[in-house]
């Protein structure tokens, strides 16, 4: 079949081309050079393979369980690099495209769509939109065909579309510094060093993949341009860098340079992944390739409700697919790939009688706090409104990709590093972040806490619930001094502006702040501890791979979505050099 450029839902026959007003394209056009292409290719490969697909019979020599970021990467790497293999991927969610652009409206807890003609955007496709889905709290029920309920995942959010968090978040890439992957030398217990064939050296190849792969820039625009700088970004950024003499730290001010690989003591705009206003995401980006090959199948709204396995080794997946239970089998030399997240990949295992020493220990997060501000008139923050935003804005994203809706959440980013924590000259402890104000007197800083040295937690599974134990955040006074340097830091130097700037939220002890998860989930099932790093399996299995956050070591000293890219990518080359033997 080929899709249609007139008509970007319904593939058609290449034999009946002509009934298409449009160019008829095989796919191969729609490539990296093609964003738009690609997007309908999309869109018509995810029509041709939708919720009412007959059920696959199998026996598959991959099972992939989770279209995520990690897992649309590892099945695609598959079913390239394993030709002779076939690869069944299953996502327990919809297809991320059906969703048109909107807003959660608070008076009446409803999803409301933007007003315009959109056409074929989705909400995951404009950027601008990433801010406007209050889809990140799952106790709240808002979201509920986009989210994983909370007893599977300990009350926490993951969400469940294809695309997973790659086709929700903030599309924020950076690289970590490399003392990460050797941070076992500092003596640090939530610091731990990468396995051999993990390090840094290791890893630089995938990186470097994964940058010819998307377009990773600081203007997601069409027309190249930044956008939202004046609502609040820009003022914080005035802030920082003034000089303070009576200051404790960094009395010289920070300063502005690249932050792709932050260091302490720097600001700047923060690199996303996006191409022509749109998002980028391992499934609109390497999934679409993947349909077109003979040996891979994507399955749909099919939850995996159960691991079959027999003397170590998994025999197949059980799962529920419009309230009906189906069995899929491996072949004989097949391999069962977990990529259903770091909550969901060891709730699966667990609740399938797989376990080992190492299976839901050590969870980490970025915790994170928030500071409110109130601002006088002489701040002169523009507001820029999500909820529903501006005519003028929707037109001009519609009609060319470009302005405020082309740009992610934080406007910029900056680093500190704690007195006393260790490490080199451009290592960090804190992300400080902005993101585009909604009104001119309120302003809200946000602190992420990017080298937890201490804060984790264990998960188990009971009676169908997870549960997560103490410690998630701030559960030593070194991480609590951390984050309270970096918030008493703000607070000092807004308090010395003559434009008047008053804290009025979460501006005293660390201890008394609500604290909340940025979503950064990962160490569940680490390398070393519950997987070996040599071959991905699942210590205490033959072949049940884990390829997704859970294999963290300790907690990324970054945004974590390009590691796991990466990660991706190379853990779909071993399995497939596996396959090859």
């Amino acid at each position: 079949w080929c899709w249609c450029q007139a008509n970007s839902v319904t593939p058609i026959n290449a034999a009946s081309a002509e009934s298409c007003s449009g160019a008829c394209h095989d796919g191969s056009e729609g490539g990296d050079g093609d964003v738009q292409g690609l997007l309908q290719l999309r869109r018509a490969s995810a029509h041709a393979l939708g919720g009412a697909d007959p059920m696959p019979s199998g026996p598959f020599d991959f099972i992939v369980v989770g279209a995520g970021l990690t897992g649309s990467g590892v099945a695609a790497r598959l079913a390239e690099k394993a030709p002779g293999s076939t690869v069944l991927l299953i996502e327990g969610g919809d297809n991320e495209m059906k969703t048109p652009p909107n807003y959660f409206d608070w008076g009446t807890l409803n999803f409301k769509k933007w007003p315009g003609k959109w056409h074929a955007h989705s909400a995951v496709d404009v950027p601008g939109d990433y801010n406007a889905m209050n889809c990140w709290d799952p106790s709240a029920g808002a979201c509920a065909n986009w989210t994983w309920p909370p007893e599977y995942t300990a009350g926490a959010y993951q969400v469940r579309i294809k695309g997973g968090g790659g086709s929700v978040n903030g599309a924020l890439h950076q690289y970590p510094q490399p003392n990460m992957f050797d941070g076992g030398r500092y003596g640090v217990s939530g610091w731990p060093s990468w396995p051999k064939g993990w390090q840094e050296a290791d890893m630089q190849p995938f990186f470097q993949e994964v940058e010819s792969m998307f377009q990773i820039t600081t203007t997601p625009s069409s027309d190249g341009k930044h956008y939202l700088d004046r609502t609040g970004g820009n003022q914080i950024r005035e802030v920082l860098a003034q000089p303070c003499d009576s200051c404790a730290a960094y009395s010289e001010g920070l300063k502005n340079a690249s932050v792709m690989m932050p260091a302490q003591g720097k600001m700047g705009v923060p690199f996303v992944i996006a191409k022509d206003g749109h998002r980028q995401s391992t499934a609109n980006v390497l999934l679409p390739k993947a349909e077109l090959l003979p040996n891979f199948k994507l399955l749909l709204q099919s939850e995996v409700t159960e691991v079959v396995h027999s003397d170590g080794r998994a025999t197949a997946v059980k799962l529920t697919r419009e309230n009906i239970e189906h069995t899929i089998e491996l072949s004989e030399k097949g391999v069962l790939v977990m990529c259903a997240g770091a909550l969901n990949t060891p709730r699966l295992l667990l609740k399938s009688g797989i376990t080992n020493a190492g299976m839901g220990k050590n969870l980490s997060d970025h915790p994170m706090t928030i500071q409110t501000y109130q601002l006088s008139s002489q701040w002169d923050v523009e507001p820029f409104p999500l909820n529903p935003p501006s005519d003028h804005a929707i037109s001009k994203e519609i009609a060319f990709h470009s302005g405020g809706l082309s740009q992610f959440g934080p406007t910029l980013t900056a680093f500190l590093r704690a007195p006393g924590t260790p490490g080199n000259d451009d290592d960090f402890d804190i992300e400080i972040f902005v993101n585009p104000a909604s009104s001119r007197k309120q302003l809200q800083v946000y602190f992420l806490l990017m080298r937890p040295t201490c804060s984790s937690a264990n998960l188990t599974y009971q009676d169908g619930k997870l549960t997560r134990g103490p410690g998630i955040s701030f559960a030593c006074q070194r991480d609590v001094d951390t984050m309270q340097f970096a918030q008493d830091f703000v607070q000092q130097r807004m308090s010395k502006q003559l434009k008047r700037a008053e804290c009025v939220e979460n501006c005293g002890s660390v201890t008394d702040t609500r604290i909340l998860s940025v979503n950064h989930w990962g160490g569940s099932c680490a390398f070393g501890r519950c997987v070996d790093p040599r071959t991905l399996i699942v210590y205490g299995t033959r072949n049940i791979a884990v390829a997704d956050a859970s294999l963290l070591p300790g907690q990324v000293w970054s945004h974590p979505a390009l590691i796991l890219e990466a990660m991706a990518l190379k853990a779909g080359d071993m399995l497939a050099e596996k396959a090859k033997k």
